[in-house]
């Protein structure tokens, strides 16, 4: 295992037609990489995400749980496991933040973690229990079960 620890990390607005609707430049110690953020299928995870970047909240925050060829997770760690840009906002009591791809079953549209490279929220392990704490998919397999968490 190893930790990889974000010095900086850099947003960037892109213009594009799919549903991608930005990105993140992450700057690590071992290489740089991007991820891309589906603002419209996952509005609270890509704001708060975003919003936690430009407040340098991940800066020096080590990925602390690596597992080759399934995910790598960073974030705040502690016995809440870290806040939410609505917690650091409006205090303790709104640091949560409910589940997106769970819900969109009753959109009829599906987001799937079926590939490396897919960003998603680390929650508490009970739905809606999302704070500051994601995850990154490194197998390029389908993971079906992380659809449902």
């Amino acid at each position: 295992h190893f930790f990889v620890v974000p010095i900086f990390v850099k947003l960037y607005q892109i213009a594009m037609t799919s549903r991608i609707g930005g990105c993140i430049l992450f700057e690590t110690t071992v290489g740089d990489f991007t991820v891309d953020l589906f603002t419209e299928d996952c509005p609270l995870a890509c704001e708060n995400l975003l919003k936690l970047c430009k407040l340098k909240y991940f800066n020096r925050c080590p990925f602390h749980y690596v597992q080759k060829n399934f995910i790598v997770q960073t974030g705040k760690v502690g016995e809440r496991g870290g806040s939410s840009m609505w917690g650091l906002l409006h205090g303790p009591g709104r640091s949560l933040f409910e589940d997106e791809l769970r819900n969109q079953r009753r959109k009829q549209r599906r987001l799937h973690h079926d590939r490396a490279g897919l960003v998603g929220m680390a929650n508490l392990g009970r739905p809606n229990t999302n704070a500051s704490q994601f995850y990154i998919t490194t197998a390029d397999r389908h993971l079906d079960y992380l659809d449902d968490t």
